[in-house]
């Protein structure tokens, strides 16, 4: 049997005190741990809420993460066919049709009821939010300028950093953001105020796919002396944001070549006993494992269990198993009773060997780049044992998986799910 990778996973069960929403794109419903958080949760949550953008299709279904939003809009929805909407549930209403990638229909919802209220802080927040992701900086400016105006206290830092990156991509696009003041080069450790790390991810959370910030973020991190996470980011804003400006690929290579050196230092030093993976840790006092505070997944409107059919499973069901400080897991009922049962999954191929053909693999709901910076929870990652002989080519595509659930509650060295006598193909 290859590596489970719980020594690896361990260590990363627990999660942070949860905090007040500090800023963002203000819906009620969506609820923040203090900041920083970890590379690897922020950027998993990253895709989750990039993932809230893309429609399902026949073959490859929504996130559950968008169904939830979905079904919470057109709540909001049916409540505005029977009486006007408070500026408060406009608010909510415009947040989640942002985050569901809808903009046109988010101004038309926020700019009524913003002439109605217009010293209604959500309101104007989001309103100045959409403006920007509409491609209209200069109505941006204008609702993130009241934005500040109405911010309570707490809240006020964030909104004129908002306020102070739309101004200057208005005169200046493609290049690195000036949010601080500072010229930011990997391993200068210039004088940051001290949250910067902390206001840069929380715009992040407020717009997830927007690859400058990301590539802001990385800048902080190496000049903060956390190279490895730097250069990871810096990767992902080349390979999956398609940036391409001089001065990132110019900082990529630096840090690249940093790394060598501090990896030759290290060598000298005779402190190759190291995990190969001691190199992700970061140097950064982070105050959350991951930004999101997610509600837990609601099993009510699932179709009940078939002991005969295949069931399609949400990955939802998967991350409602809490999981003790003894690595001990407690699953729902609805996920005891699908075990022994034919379930289908979708998500994508992560390997556990070299081979190029898998005949065991895990599988998690959303791609995955580095497995340390990246890593998803560990109630979201599901161990595929196929069938008789048959394997698998590896493959970035989606993949369905077909065969049966078994629940791991004993073995602290397996995963806690296992679908046995699997069959996979791939999806279009």
């Amino acid at each position: 049997m290859p590596s489970r990778f719980v020594i690896m996973l361990v260590g990363l069960v627990w999660g942070a005190a949860a905090g007040p929403l500090q800023a963002g794109l203000y819906y009620s419903g969506e609820h923040q741990n203090e900041l920083p958080a970890q590379w690897g949760g922020l950027l998993s949550d990253l895709r989750l809420l990039r993932s809230c953008a893309v429609p399902g299709t026949g073959a490859i279904p929504a996130s559950d993460l968008r169904l939830q939003y979905s079904e919470a809009a057109d709540a909001l929805k049916a409540l505005a066919r029977t009486r006007s909407l408070s500026a408060d549930e406009a608010a909510d209403l415009g947040a989640l049709l942002v985050r569901l990638g809808q903009v046109p229909q988010a101004l038309a919802v926020l700019r009524p009821a913003h002439a109605a209220q217009p010293d209604h802080f959500r309101l104007t927040a989001n309103l100045g939010t959409a403006w920007q992701l509409a491609g209209d900086l200069d109505q941006a400016e204008v609702y993130l300028k009241e934005a500040v105006r109405l911010a309570p206290p707490a809240k006020q830092r964030v909104e004129e950093l908002h306020w102070k990156l739309v101004r200057g991509r208005r005169t200046a696009r493609g290049g690195l953001d000036d949010l601080f003041g500072v010229r930011l080069e990997p391993g200068t450790q210039p004088a940051l105020p001290p949250d910067a790390l902390a206001a840069t991810q929380q715009l992040l959370i407020w717009l997830p796919s927007d690859g400058l910030l990301l590539w802001q973020l990385g800048e902080l991190a190496a000049a903060l002396g956390d190279l490895r996470g730097g250069r990871d980011m810096l990767e992902i804003a080349v390979g999956e944001f398609g940036l391409s400006h001089p001065d990132l690929r110019a900082h990529r290579l630096k840090i690249r070549n940093l790394i060598t050196e501090q990896d030759r230092r290290e060598l000298l030093n005779l402190k190759v006993q190291q995990a190969a993976h001691e190199g992700h840790r970061s140097v950064i006092g982070f105050k959350s494992r991951r930004p999101l505070r997610l509600e837990r997944y609601d099993t009510r409107d699932l179709p009940l269990v078939s002991k005969t059919e295949v069931n399609a499973v949400p990955w939802g069901v998967f991350l409602q198993t809490t999981v003790d400080r003894r690595y001990r897991p407690t699953f729902t009922k609805y996920l005891e009773e699908l075990e022994g049962c034919k379930v289908s999954l979708t998500g994508f191929m992560h390997p556990v060997t070299d081979d190029l053909e898998a005949a065991v693999f895990l599988i998690v709901e959303m791609p995955v780049g580095c497995w340390y910076c990246e890593m998803p929870e560990v109630t979201g990652i599901v161990l595929v044992e196929m069938a008789g002989d048959k394997s698998v080519p590896l493959t970035r595509n989606v993949l369905q998986v077909t065969g049966r659930l078994r629940l791991n509650r004993t073995d602290p060295e397996d995963f806690f799910f296992i679908i046995e006598q699997a069959e996979a193909s791939e999806l279009n």
